[in-house]
């Protein structure tokens, strides 16, 4: 019995530890010689790595014989001791609803179904069965369609819970063991339709290059290692610029010199990974493209939407990816002697406590400080106003909150976002500049202060939260 691909297959498993002992593994079944050759040597491989083994099968509804194939894989996993799982999904229908295509559609109900079952049945890792020959068509697809070295370097072995223990595989080597080992398998008929792109790329042009060479399945493998490491090592500075940037959670801050260091190639993927981080999606070529020229070369304030949700502005030596908020008025009460407040929109928390002053009383840097018997009736923080107005304890007379933003370099997108302090008609504070309004400044008569301190608020100050207000001498 020739045992080529399962060699392939182990040694793939084992090399790239795809699969560990005591490894919980959901096998995605179609029912076709791929799956069922993949999970035929998971059966193999299942008692001496101690596996769960559990499958799924999604009946897509679109063609007639659906049901056939669903029988079918119910009465394989029955033969063969493994647990199915079947979701039936009215792709046609949902595809029209959502107006995207059946292909599509139909990928993004599968993995969604699968991370519900992997969930349910608390399975770690989820088994597709691609092989060689699509790694070669997805290339190609990519190509055509323009793409990075991201693109180029095709279907990934492992890609967050996904696995392919097959992707080293030729078909023709699958459908060798497929016959040695009398598997049956059902054929999709709408697999020599050319009208789906896919079938079209390996039913029309994959015929064509392999006249040219013979080979070009285990070519595109090789191409796509190498895009592969050269992806992975310039993914990695990315990553590591990315961590020059200040997360606010709604916004990230860069120096925009340090980012006009970065080569075009880390720098337009740090372009898409802050799209992600503050939108949860990234920006297409000529957005990126309009991003990077931006920072390498625009001078004075700069600002535009990359993506839905997500904006670039340059402004005072800074460059700040920005999800995009619609601006809602708040007011949050100022009414406890010890409180934290949230105002996720700046990305901001303040922590604020009531103490006792006295002339030893001792200060800390970061902290603002006023005196809180000036606050005679309820304070609260609110965004921003139109007409608005604040005089600054050492400044020179009253002016603008807008002007005191600018003065004080605080980026257009933000001035709407920050709290701003308010007490019987007055503004006491301009966060997060630490300086309090002239009338609300500590004297030699102060008898209270309230002490005001501003974080990101993905910091967790729990621990130095008591430490500081306990150094108080409360």
């Amino acid at each position: 019995m020739n045992d080529k691909a399962y060699g392939t297959f182990l040694d793939t498993i084992k090399t790239r530890a795809l699969i560990k002992p005591g490894a919980r593994v959901l096998a995605a079944l179609s029912g076709g010689s791929d799956s069922v050759v993949m999970l035929h040597m998971l059966t193999r491989i299942r008692d001496e790595y101690s596996l769960t083994l559990e499958a799924a099968h999604i009946n897509h509804m679109i063609r007639p014989t659906a049901g056939r194939d669903e029988r079918f894989c119910r009465e394989l996993c029955e033969r063969w001791g493994v647990p199915l799982h079947i979701r039936r999904i009215d792709v046609p229908a949902l595809s029209r609803e959502k107006k995207i295509g059946l292909e599509e559609c139909g990928r993004r109900v599968r993995y969604e179904a699968f991370e519900e079952i992997m969930a349910a049945r608390s399975l770690r890792l989820c088994a597709t069965a691609h092989n060689r020959d699509d790694n070669a068509e997805t290339m190609i697809l990519n190509f055509v369609r323009g793409a990075s070295a991201r693109g180029m370097s095709g279907i990934p072995f492992v890609r967050g819970a996904l696995i392919r223990p097959i992707l080293d595989i030729k078909k023709a080597d699958v459908l060798s063991y497929a016959k040695s080992h009398g598997l049956a398998f059902v054929t999709d008929e709408t697999n020599a339709d050319t009208s789906y792109t896919r079938n079209f790329v390996r039913g029309e042009l994959m015929p064509l290059i392999e006249r040219m060479n013979p080979s070009f399945a285990d070519a595109a493998a090789r191409s796509a290692a190498l895009f592969s490491r050269d992806e992975a090592y310039l993914a990695a500075e990315a990553k590591r610029a990315l961590s020059r940037g200040e997360d606010f959670t709604s916004y990230i801050k860069f120096p925009l010199e340090y980012l006009r260091t970065l080569p075009e190639a880390v720098l337009s993927r740090v372009v898409r990974l802050s799209c992600v981080r503050v939108c949860g999606a990234e920006p297409d070529f000529t957005a990126t493209e309009r991003a990077m020229s931006a920072i390498y070369e625009k001078s004075g304030n700069y600002a535009e939407t990359l993506i839905g949700g997500a904006a670039l502005e340059c402004a005072y030596g800074g460059a700040y990816f920005i999800r995009e908020i619609k601006p809602e008025s708040f007011a949050v009460s100022v009414d406890k002697d010890e409180d934290t407040l949230y105002f996720p929109a700046a990305g901001l928390k303040i922590s604020y406590k009531v103490e006792n002053y006295s002339i030893n009383f001792k200060k800390f840097n970061g902290i603002l400080y006023m005196d809180y018997d000036i606050m005679t009736s309820e304070a609260f923080f609110t965004e921003r106003k139109e007409g608005d107005v604040f005089e600054p304890f050492g400044g020179a007379g009253k002016r603008s909150v807008k002007r005191f933003m600018q003065d004080n370099r605080i980026p257009s997108f933000l001035r709407g976002r920050l709290p701003v302090l308010r007490c019987g008609g007055d503004i006491l504070w301009v966060c997060p500049v630490m300086r309090p309004a002239r009338k609300a400044a500590v004297t030699k008569d102060t008898k209270r202060v309230i002490c005001f301190r501003v974080s990101k608020t993905d910091e967790n100050n729990t621990s130095d939260k008591g430490a500081f207000f306990n150094a108080q001498g409360s």
